[in-house]
């Protein structure tokens, strides 16, 4: 579904810098969602200048990692996404409302991407695409 199969994992890995265990676990995702916040640029600069933005895996692959260059939630999401499922993670994508700085009589739309993972009968919200992401899942 996430098209991992475009992911190169051990490129995506050797950029963070992780080289933790691989297997589907919590403490896995934690290390994993902390690499990728420290780690991955965050920008909103495509769509301000209004241009195209990509989010297949092999552009966001391209962009965030070979290029160096950042992304605003969506992007990060299909790489992180790919990058779990191909580990063996289940989840679930979500949208969810910034509400920072906002008035509470006037909800915002739902415009921001973030993962629900499901990990022995727990499920975490990995929020990786904020530009001040939390560092672990909640």
């Amino acid at each position: 579904m996430w098209s991992s199969e475009h992911l190169d994992l051990d490129a995506y890995l050797s950029h963070l810098g992780y080289e933790g265990d691989r297997m589907p676990t919590l403490e896995t995702l934690r290390a994993l969602q902390r690499a990728h916040v420290l780690t991955v640029r965050w920008d909103t600069l495509d769509s301000f200048l209004y241009r195209q933005v990509r989010l297949d895996v092999p552009s966001v692959q391209d962009k965030l990692l070979r290029r160096g260059r950042g992304g605003y939630c969506y992007e990060h999401v299909v790489l992180f996404a790919a990058a779990l499922e191909k580990l063996g993670f289940r989840f679930t994508a979500v949208s969810g409302r910034v509400q920072l700085g906002a008035d509470s009589t006037h909800p915002r739309p739902a415009t921001h991407a973030m993962l629900i993972v499901d990990l022995d009968g727990t499920r975490w919200l990995s929020d990786i695409g904020f530009g001040d992401s939390p560092l672990e899942p909640i």
